[in-house]
C-alpha cells in the first residue's frame, strides 16, 4: 500500500446521491459485510466502524463496537499503550502500522490477531484509521505445535522418532481434509 492518503469526497448530511454514488455505496457495503476480515474505522481512539465479521472475532453483535474505545479490544490498558506507542509513530508518517497483537474477545478469552492499519490521512489524523484485523491465533498455535515437535524429536532416537512420525501423520489436520 502507497501511503497516500484515502480520498472521500465531503457530502453535506441529507444531501441526494447521484445514482453511481448511491451504488458504489451499495458495493462497498457489501464488501464490508462479506469480507473474511475484520475491518474497523477508527477515529480519536472510538470506534466508529466495524463490519460483521470484526464484531464476531471480537464476541459482539454487529453493530455493538461502535461507539466505544478501542482500548477495549486489548487485554490491558498497559498493552494499549504500548500498542499506540508502536503503532502511531508508523501512521504519523504515513506508513502502515502491521503487527501481530495480543487482543481480548468480551468473555476474557485472548487471542492474537494480525493487524494492519493506516491513517485515511496522515497529515490529519483526526479524520480517522483504518484497521484490518485478522485472527491468527490458531495458525500461532500449530506453528507451537511443530516447534514443541521439533524439541521432542531433537531429544528422541531413530525409532522414537519415526513412531511420532508415523502417529503425526495420521492425525487429521486441515490441510488433509
Amino acid at each position: 500500500m502507497s501511503g497516500a492518503p484515502i480520498r472521500s469526497s465531503p457530502m453535506p448530511a441529507g444531501a441526494p446521491l447521484p445514482a453511481r454514488q448511491t451504488q458504489t455505496l451499495l458495493e462497498l457495503q457489501a464488501i464490508l459485510e462479506n469480507a473474511t476480515v475484520g475491518i474497523l474505522f477508527s477515529r480519536n481512539r472510538l470506534l466508529v466502524q466495524a463490519n460483521p465479521r470484526c464484531a464476531q472475532m471480537f464476541g459482539y453483535a454487529p453493530g455493538e463496537l461502535v461507539g466505544r474505545s478501542t482500548a477495549l479490544l486489548h487485554p490491558s490498558d498497559d498493552a494499549f499503550e504500548r500498542f499506540t506507542a508502536d503503532a502511531f509513530p508508523v501512521i504519523e508518517r504515513g506508513g502502515t502500522y502491521e503487527a501481530e497483537v495480543p487482543h481480548l474477545r468480551r468473555d476474557g478469552t485472548p487471542i492474537v490477531c494480525h493487524v494492519s492499519g493506516r491513517a485515511i490521512d496522515p497529515a490529519d489524523l483526526p479524520q480517522g484509521l483504518i484497521w484490518i484485523v485478522q485472527d491468527v491465533t490458531a495458525d500461532l498455535d500449530t506453528i507451537a505445535d511443530g516447534v514443541d515437535f521439533v524439541c521432542c524429536a531433537l531429544d528422541m532416537d531413530k525409532e522414537e522418532i519415526r513412531r511420532v512420525e508415523d502417529a503425526y501423520a495420521q492425525r487429521e489436520t486441515p490441510f488433509m481434509r
